[in-house]
């Protein structure tokens, strides 16, 4: 009887996000893909294919979420956490960052690990790269932070894109889970700040390519969000989450008491 060949292992994901004029990072992302196309499956996404992803993978309430992000950094934000809430193994990195070296060859990326960025402070995660190889518990983690943002998005909780769908929302969920993670649940901590020789030499070269606007120059003067009418679907999932979040905090008062 002839043996069926062994299941091959799939890669793991390497995603970007870019939307408006490409030409001054073509050559950076083409970079990053040359680098990392033997060991990563590496996919650039731009407004519409991240919305059909949302809207293979995800329900109405979160395709409405993002086409309620007027701003392109809320979009690319609420893009990356929906990625991190699905796949199983991902790296994101924004790709105006310039690389110098592989992912593998960098030795940040650790299978069945989770590693996190910040810059400077350890407290002040940032959302510009990101990996989840594996991890459980931190999937289960990256789906109450696209939870949250999507929240954020649905009550306008801020007016501020930083708030909204970027790193106050993981820092806000991260310093929830922080005390209780252990092991391999522990986050692996780097400092992203350009200033650190360290980091800098490994993998990116000091600086950004800069093309189009900062969010918060858009966020000053112009509304971040879109106007979404909400059918009867979506209103019914919110519904569903309020009634859910209440029951529990009934259930805490009634075990407290």
């Amino acid at each position: 009887m002839e043996e069926l060949p062994n299941k091959i292992k799939e890669k793991p994901k390497f995603f970007m996000y870019w939307e408006g004029n490409i030409k001054r990072l073509q050559g950076n992302i083409n970079k990053w893909k040359h680098l990392n196309q033997d060991e990563y499956e590496c996919v650039l996404f731009n407004k519409n294919s991240a919305l059909e992803y949302i809207t293979t993978h995800f329900t109405k309430r979160y395709i409405d979420a993002y086409n309620k992000c007027a701003v392109p950094a809320m979009r690319s934000d609420y893009f990356r956490l929906s990625a991190l809430a699905h796949e199983n193994n991902i790296v994101y990195i924004d790709c105006n960052f310039k690389p110098l070296k592989s992912l593998k060859q960098v030795g940040y990326f650790v299978e069945g690990r989770t590693t996190l960025f910040y810059k400077k402070d350890p407290t002040k995660l940032i959302n510009g790269a990101v990996s989840n190889l594996g991890n459980q518990k931190w999937k289960s983690i990256f789906i109450e932070i696209f939870e949250l943002a999507t929240q954020n998005i649905e009550n306008e909780a801020y007016d501020n894109v930083w708030k909204i769908t970027g790193p106050f929302v993981w820092r806000t969920i991260r310093n929830k889970h922080k005390d209780s993670l252990e092991g391999d649940d522990e986050p692996i901590l780097v400092d992203f700040w350009l200033g650190n020789p360290r980091f800098m030499g490994m993998l990116i070269k000091k600086g950004k390519i800069k093309c189009g606007r900062h969010w918060s120059k858009i966020n000053e003067k112009e509304n971040i969000f879109n106007k979404i009418e909400l059918d009867s679907e979506s209103q019914d999932e919110i519904m569903e989450d309020i009634t859910e979040d209440i029951t529990e905090d009934i259930t805490e008062e009634i075990i407290d008491d």
